[in-house]
């Protein structure tokens, strides 16, 4: 079933130099690039990686260093969504009668949009408050915020709270960070000076919005019109709010006092297995939800049978939490 969300990936060797990965990635429009060693799938290159980082050398600096170790993935796009809720990355390989595609979170979201939970589901349940910047802050500043915040996005909004625009992961690397002389194949972004050109010279002006009140189905869709993973929430021509597929994907787990919390990998247990995890997890939310406001909880549970032996099970937990400048993530495994 992976299939029908596959998508025809840009593909990077892990011993390619930076310079030329950002050069196909601004050429191809990419936000996420396949990687492979040795001829066989490596990871995932995404491109707020680079955004996040200044490069002395790109020319000579390998992006394997920077890639993400993803192994292909496999199994329906439920199990796909899951996957992506308990680990960090947007994007994964995946084969698809023996060819390596790429599937990502919007993928996933356009694919499982008409579930219920998606639609009966506001946009107000799964957005919160972006960073923004307003027209006067440099190329400069908008890299520092994105860096300093590990965000992928910034809308840019004027005083009266106009959205003029959004400067994202591929604006930043499209402009040219660096003094070094390119050769062919590694050509050098906008040649402006990040310290005092405007966001706005950069930023992009054609992005996803929906309001409040929208159904998260149809944000959804418009955010697949674009190709964005997000969509910026305005009411009253005026920015409220910021959602992404990220925050989406976490109304397929089930509420707990108002938590969303997902725990693929126990739905073959039998019902007493199943009612003793929910009291346990009912009681940790109970208890983390008196320090912290909890937004999300992924518990992936991985079960394997032994011959002759007592199952043995390994559990992944993320827990994500509301910050007062943004998202707190916390992660374990045994």
């Amino acid at each position: 079933m992976v299939h029908r969300i596959a998508e025809e990936p840009l593909v990077l060797n892990y011993a390619e130099t930076v310079a030329k990965a950002e050069a196909r990635m601004r050429a191809g429009n990419a936000y996420y690039a396949v990687v492979t060693k040795s001829g066989k799938p490596y990871g995932i290159l995404d491109s707020k990686i680079l955004a996040h980082r200044r490069f002395g050398t790109p020319e000579k600096a390998q992006i394997g260093k920077f890639a993400s170790r993803v192994t292909p993935m496999e199994g329906s796009v439920e199990d796909l969504a899951h996957e992506f809720l308990s680990k960090d990355h947007d994007a994964a390989p995946v084969i698809v009668d023996g060819k390596l595609m790429i599937a990502t979170k919007l993928g996933v979201l356009g694919f499982l949009k008409d579930r219920p939970a998606f639609r009966k589901a506001k946009a107000s349940d799964v957005m919160r408050h972006p960073l923004c910047i307003t027209p006067a802050a440099s190329i400069n500043s908008a890299f520092s915020i994105m860096r300093d915040r590990g965000i992928a996005r910034l809308p840019v909004v004027s005083e009266d709270d106009k959205v003029e625009g959004v400067i994202d992961s591929l604006c930043i690397i499209k402009v040219d960070r660096t003094k070094t002389r390119r050769s062919k194949g590694e050509r050098a972004g906008e040649s402006l000076d990040a310290g005092k050109a405007y966001a706005t010279s950069i930023m992009d002006k054609s992005f996803p919005y929906a309001s409040s009140n929208d159904r998260v189905s149809a944000v959804i869709s418009q955010m697949e019109k674009l190709g964005k993973d997000y969509a910026l929430i305005l009411d009253n021509r005026r920015i409220s709010g910021i959602v992404t597929a990220r925050s989406m994907l976490k109304l397929l787990g089930e509420p707990v006092q108002g938590t969303y919390v997902a725990v693929p990998g126990i739905q073959d247990e039998d019902s007493f297995q199943k009612e003793q995890v929910n009291k346990e997890i009912e009681a940790f939310v109970g208890k983390i939800g008196k320090l912290f406001t909890i937004d999300r909880l992924i518990i992936q549970v991985n079960k394997r049978d032994a011959e002759g032996k007592r199952a043995r099970y390994t559990v992944h937990a993320r827990l994500v939490t509301e910050a007062k400048d943004g998202l707190f993530f916390a992660q374990t495994g045994r």
